[in-house]
């Protein structure tokens, strides 16, 4: 398998199959083919949880299976960047909106990290493990942020995209007010994926 993620705030991944290769996709996500492509419910690589996190229905991601060599295009409902990462010693997981796609060995399911994501101070995730890579997306562009052991890093909850599983990763409420933005605390070391753009609610 062949893949490549247009340049700029184009959201387009292009992935070019084999016979026989697969490649899990947020439903939706498939844009256009060229053809011999079977779209089914994945049935291997997603974790049950997916399908209802935290008692809220999520959509299962699809595995999208090549008959015979064929392009795919793949896009985010929302446009902004997409940028890949290797999940392997190092779990990534995600904000929920931002899993686009993943390769064959990267197992998919859901998790959350805060009190209560649900009135917004905590962070709904989508969990990437095995080994393969990852296709994110977020609005606005994506940076990578390294964060050394023993530093630290304050991030808006709506622009946090992604973080691997060495990071320290807490939610902190930054006012008394409801409806107020929560924080991430990053402890090093780690890495975090960070959007120039605000997430909605």
């Amino acid at each position: 398998m062949e893949t490549a993620v247009e340049d700029g705030v184009d959201g387009v991944l292009i992935a070019t199959l084999d016979a026989g290769e697969s490649l899990l996709a947020a439903a939706g996500a498939l844009v256009d083919h060229t053809g011999g492509l079977r779209v089914e419910r994945a049935r291997e690589g997603v974790l049950r949880t997916v399908a209802n996190a935290a008692r809220k229905r999520e959509q299962t991601p699809v595995r999208v299976t090549a008959e015979r060599e064929t392009t795919a295009r793949f896009a985010p409902e929302h446009h902004g960047e997409l940028v890949a990462c290797e999940v392997g010693e190092r779990r990534v997981a995600a904000a929920r909106t931002a899993f686009l796609a993943a390769t064959d060995g990267v197992r998919v399911g859901a998790d959350r990290v805060g009190n209560a994501p649900d009135r917004g101070h905590g962070l709904f995730l989508t969990t990437l493990s095995g080994a393969g890579t990852v296709f994110l997306a977020s609005r606005g562009r994506v940076e990578r942020v390294d964060v050394a052991d023993g530093e630290g890093r304050v991030v808006s909850a709506d622009h946090v995209v992604a973080f691997d599983s060495r990071a320290d990763v807490s939610v902190e409420r930054i006012s008394a007010l409801e409806d107020a933005t929560a924080t991430c605390r990053i402890g090093g070391p780690g890495t975090v994926w960070v959007g120039t753009r605000r997430r909605p609610r």
